[in-house]
């Protein structure tokens, strides 16, 4: 499904996402070539360039910034990838949703017949004091490292709702959230995660970079 939905969005070749991500040509081969795989149709005895989907390129985009600005090796930024791509499929954390993504499904209650989403089922949420409202929430994920081995363990933070508000001069944001750490099972006893020295993936405002600066879509 997801396949089919892709083929309606541009395909971008190494040198456009090169040039797009401001990086060089050799980089993006080498992540492509370490994090996708292989494709039976471009290779350098036909001479066809290899082009890749919205998911796919993103999938190098984020490798590429665990690896720049997180601090990740490559082989810790692949199984970090592996260990989340499909939450955050799930959660419509990627440019190309499935064609029966529901935004905000896993945080509304469901109507079993139409599939459709209808009300949040956390807490009471009044519309006339939420500034925003999320249905793919605004998504923060800590990154742990495993005491144990060269694994890694998760948390995201969900933000559903905010609001801002001025008290004594000072701005206040209200939030709902919600804690997830349900991307990988965490260890028994949890002292076996390293919860000090964490880093934090923004992968909502990753998304948002990637849309605008890669797809080139407009942010408004």
């Amino acid at each position: 499904m997801i396949e089919r939905i892709e083929k309606m969005f541009e395909q971008l070749t190494n040198k456009e996402l090169a040039e797009r991500m401001g990086i060089s040509q050799g980089n993006v081969r080498r992540f492509v070539k370490e994090v996708l795989p292989p494709d039976p149709v471009a290779t350098q005895q036909s001479g066809i360039a290899r082009k890749h989907s919205p998911n796919d390129a993103f999938a190098v985009f984020l490798v590429s910034k665990l690896i720049s600005d997180l601090g990740y090796t490559m082989v810790e930024a692949k199984n970090i990838l592996v260990d989340i791509g499909k939450w955050l499929t799930d959660k419509g954390l990627f440019p190309v949703k499935p064609d029966d993504f529901v935004p905000g499904s896993d945080l509304f209650d469901q109507d079993r017949i139409s599939g459709k989403s209808s009300s949040f089922p956390t807490g009471p949420l009044d519309p006339e004091n939420v500034t925003n409202v999320y249905s793919v929430p605004k998504t923060v994920i800590h990154i742990m490292r495993a005491n144990t081995d060269t694994g890694f363990f998760y948390k995201a933070y969900l933000t559903i709702s905010e609001r801002k508000i001025k008290k004594m001069g000072r701005v206040i944001i209200e939030k709902q959230e919600i804690e997830d750490d349900t991307i990988k099972e965490r260890p028994k006893p949890k002292l076996l995660a390293d919860e000090i020295n964490i880093r934090l993936l923004n992968i909502s405002q990753l998304l948002g970079e990637f849309e605008w600066k890669v797809l080139r879509q407009s942010p408004y």
